[in-house]
């Protein structure tokens, strides 16, 4: 389902923002996502609402991909 989606993604930036913020690493990549998948919310279960920019879960699982090769 997709709102389990949405919830593991989600788990998955606080868990990363824990372990950026303990190394004193930049958190902005994370913000970024975070906002994304916010905008994916949108277009999934308010889509009258519109998004700011495209988004699908291919953008989703190529943005988390990113973050997790950086």
């Amino acid at each position: 389902m997709l709102s389990d989606q949405l919830v593991a993604y989600m788990q998955g930036v606080q868990k990363r923002q824990k372990d950026y913020q303990q190394q004193r690493r930049s958190t902005v990549e994370l913000t970024v996502f975070r906002w994304l998948l916010e905008e994916y919310r949108v277009s999934l279960f308010a889509q009258q609402l519109g998004t700011k920019q495209p988004v699908s879960e291919k953008r989703i699982k190529q943005a988390w991909q990113a973050l997790s090769e950086g």
